[in-house]
């Protein structure tokens, strides 16, 4: 079945531009070690997670607009980020970072590519309980900031506008059930965005 990334991203993504200053070494450029522990440290301010790793390839020049990449991964997907320098003062190196609007790469892999397995026969006609389950824990984790004991969603989602499945949730020891729905499909992409809610009160 072809899967792509489900169109649901979390505020944890978005994270504006910010205006970051370090010191230049000799050579002119800002290492990748201070690179890599100031992006960490403004995502983890900004977004209230603290990213499991960050990585910046090549130093910064000290030169106005000069731009380099880095990569984060948090909560199980890798995103991009664009480190670029807004001003030099003397040895002191101002610059800026911009968060892409969606990640790279996603749990199990999940990316904007077709699963080439050769079975298209259910291609787009549903979404497979793992995938729902993995949506739930991911939202959950970044609208709380705590990931949830365990998420069950026995039956697979059927991938069209208003379809629902219950999922249940464990949580320090109390059972919830969660209610998921298709609020957007796109049969040409197979795009999709899922509403999680969860019940107000707990399972008997």
């Amino acid at each position: 079945m072809s899967r792509r990334r489900p169109s649901v991203l979390a505020a944890s993504f978005f994270v504006p531009a910010l205006a970051l200053g370090l010191t230049a070494c000799g050579a002119g450029s800002v290492s990748t070690d201070d690179l890599e522990e100031q992006v960490a440290s403004m995502l983890e301010e900004q977004t209230g997670n603290t990213p499991d790793s960050v990585d910046c390839p090549d130093e910064l020049p000290a030169e106005e607009d000069a731009t380099v990449r880095c990569t984060y991964e948090m909560l199980d997907y890798e995103v991009g980020v664009a480190v670029t320098t807004t001003s030099v003062d003397g040895s002191e190196v101002n610059f800026s970072i911009k968060v892409d609007d969606e990640p790279t790469s996603g749990p199990d892999g999940a990316d904007d590519s077709a699963d080439d397995s050769g079975d298209d026969s259910a291609a787009g006609t549903t979404i497979p309980g793992d995938d729902v389950a993995a949506e739930v824990t991911r939202s959950l984790t970044e609208s709380v900031g705590q990931a949830p004991d365990a998420v069950e969603c026995p039956s697979p989602l059927t991938a069209e506008t208003g379809s629902t499945t219950r999922c249940t949730l464990s949580a320090d020891g109390t059972d919830y059930g969660v209610t998921v729905e298709v609020t957007e499909f796109d049969d040409a992409t197979g795009d999709y965005h899922l509403d999680i809610a969860v019940d107000d009160q707990p399972m008997s």
